[in-house]
């Protein structure tokens, strides 16, 4: 849900800053029609069809940006301009609740679906800027499956929703200063800018 809003949505309005916290999707959309998992592919005709892919693309929202590969070629640029964090469980690795053969060329688990996603952007994508672990982040939470309690409040989750852009998960840089907490002293940087969180959306997109 996030991450496929994350590939079509607006811009946010000036002067707001949105991150996109993708955490455990059942599937990705991807961006080529490469797939790093093998095995027999009953659904060649289909695997790379939205959401899995860009192919047939049926809805009006956001049906322009895919018209063309020109234009997919721009959605991709902007994707990966975009503040993301992804966030993954190491013990995620119930069956999903997408079984599908399009899904389970992305890996038989979220859990492997998500580091599956992460190699296949930073291979095939990495060149197009330098948005790799500054933009855009990968956090694995040890000893979290699939739980949203145990994903938002880790160290990982807390930085992802809190840390200002360009940084690692580093619970640590949230810590105020001095002066930051004095009424006369000036303001942690990143505080001067709105930030704009699907929060309830990324919980329940933890839960389909």
């Amino acid at each position: 849900m996030v991450q496929r809003y994350a590939v079509l949505g607006k811009d946010a309005p000036s002067g707001v800053a949105l991150r996109y916290i993708i955490s455990s999707p059942s599937s990705y959309c991807y961006f080529s029609d490469t797939r790093l998992h093998t095995g027999t592919r009953k659904c060649n005709a289909t695997y790379n069809n939205w959401k899995y892919g860009f192919g047939r693309y049926s809805n009006s929202y956001g049906a322009s940006l895919l018209a063309t590969n020109t234009t997919q070629q721009v959605v991709i640029s902007r994707y990966f301009a975009r503040d993301i964090r992804y966030l993954l469980g190491t013990i995620d690795d119930a069956e999903p609740a997408d079984v599908s053969c399009e899904a389970m060329l992305q890996g038989t688990t979220r859990l492997d679906r998500g580091l599956t996603w992460w190699k296949y952007i930073t291979k095939e994508f990495g060149g197009r800027g330098a948005w790799v672990n500054t933009t855009q982040i990968l956090g694995v939470v040890n000893g979290v499956g699939h739980n949203a309690k145990g994903i938002y409040s880790s160290e990982e989750g807390v930085a992802a929703i809190l840390n200002p852009p360009g940084t690692q998960f580093l619970v640590s840089s949230l810590k105020p200063t001095a002066s930051a907490i004095s009424p006369s002293g000036p303001q942690l940087h990143w505080l001067d800018q709105i930030w704009v969180y699907f929060c309830v959306v990324m919980a329940l997109q933890l839960l389909l």
